[in-house]
């Protein structure tokens, strides 16, 4: 057997694991027993575009009486401002204006000084609140051991990039939902709902963290509190060009990176999270490999072919001599590439909600044969470049 062969039944085994863990805990699921009132903090820095959307979809997911809305306005450039300002006419929230940039670490933190509830939604500009996903981590809360939950998103843009990540974040979301059964150990930042009390008592967001979502997660576990990820997702606007793309998966990869450093402990008390990682990235290198390998193989057939045709046979008996010693190459190389794919259908069935999209099936094909390499490739580089963050950024010094 193989060393790709090993890696594959690991794999297997872990993606039984996963589905099994996920499938246990959606079973869990309870209705909230009471509805409290929700301190809604949403930071701006130039999203005029989309921070009406946002707005609005908090007014149409709970009781108007039962919440207010924060929004903190990052001394944006464009006409952010002005659009609030507008809104505010019709809805009751409140402006706050940093006089320099702070970034969204130092907003958040100056935000929760104004809120009054002991539950607070943070909710980025360009993500989108729904009914159904506020009420399910509402009723995570209501366990007193767990601090907060999220949501994972669905992607709002349209365009074959779009598609691309909505499947990446259903493979997050699959694997954080197994971890609810200990505790996840991350939080999608554009979409956490937590205990006020809860927040304070690890001393908020941490300023030198890349991806101060995850770190909050992993210090919320250390200090005994439990994390959870919600089953239903939250639309949200994502990268549409490759370059921001790159930017924002080199940060995420990269504060990956900074946060396992930073709490290894936690990590080693999580095996489960390490084993995933491992394999489905070592199952996604091999699958490279086995690319460049038929590829190579094909380019020794064809010179077999030409040694063969050299000897005065014709094209198609050529053919017909290689043919039975090839075969089952060939449907054995067909039928691996078929395998991948299929590992990727269950992300896939995740994001569809009506008969509309059940075009996203499809997608697993472009996904896991080229998406993921990609995927893969940036995020080892910034991971990399996590562990430099790690020894260089300093503690009140801002992350990103």
């Amino acid at each position: 057997m193989g060393f790709d062969s090993i890696i594959f039944l690991v794999f297997i085994a872990s993606f039984f694991f996963t589905l099994l863990f996920s499938y246990i805990d959606f079973k869990r699921k309870k209705p909230v027993s009471k509805e409290p009132f929700i301190s809604v903090v949403i930071p701006t820095y130039n999203d005029g575009d989309t921070i009406e959307e946002s707005i609005v979809s908090v007014y149409e997911s709970y009781g108007k009486e039962k919440f207010e809305v924060i929004v903190v306005n990052d001394k944006s450039t464009d006409d952010t401002l002005e659009k609030l300002e507008k809104i505010r006419n019709r809805y009751n929230f409140t402006i706050l204006n940093n006089e320099e940039n702070l970034g969204k670490v130092r907003s958040l933190n100056r935000a929760v000084d104004h809120t009054k509830g002991d539950f607070i939604l943070f909710l980025d500009s360009d993500t989108l609140m729904s009914k159904k996903a506020l009420f399910d981590m509402l009723s995570s809360l209501e366990n007193p051991k767990v601090a907060a939950s999220t949501c994972r998103y669905r992607a709002k843009n349209k365009g074959f990039l779009a598609r691309m990540q909505e499947l990446e974040y259903g493979l997050l979301g699959l694997i954080q939902t197994s971890y609810n059964l200990t505790s996840t150990i991350s939080l999608w930042g554009g979409c956490i709902l937590i205990k006020k009390n809860a927040l304070e008592s690890v001393g908020r967001f941490s300023l030198n963290m890349l991806i101060e979502d995850m770190d909050l997660a992993l210090k919320l576990g250390e200090n005994g509190w439990k994390v959870r990820e919600s089953h239903y997702s939250v639309a949200s606007y994502v990268p549409t060009s490759f370059k921001v793309y790159y930017k924002q998966k080199m940060r995420w990869a990269a504060g990956f990176g900074q946060n396992f450093f930073a709490h290894y402990k936690t990590f080693f008390k999580n095996p489960m999270v390490i084993f995933f990682f491992l394999t489905y990235s070592l199952l996604t290198f091999s699958f490279v490999f086995l690319m460049i390998k038929n590829i190579l193989y094909v380019d020794n057939l064809y010179q077999v072919f030409e040694s063969i045709r050299d000897q005065g046979y014709s094209f198609f008996n050529s053919l017909h001599m290689m043919q039975l010693s090839n075969s089952f190459h060939f449907f054995k190389t067909l039928s691996l590439y078929f395998l991948y794919p299929l590992f990727s259908l269950p992300y896939a069935l995740m994001n569809i909600n009506s008969k509309k999209e059940w075009y996203k099936v499809w997608l697993v094909f472009p996904f896991s044969i080229l998406y993921i390499p990609v995927y893969s490739v940036i995020s080892v580089i910034g991971i990399l470049k996590g562990i430099k963050d790690f020894y260089t950024i300093k503690k009140d010094q801002r992350g990103w």
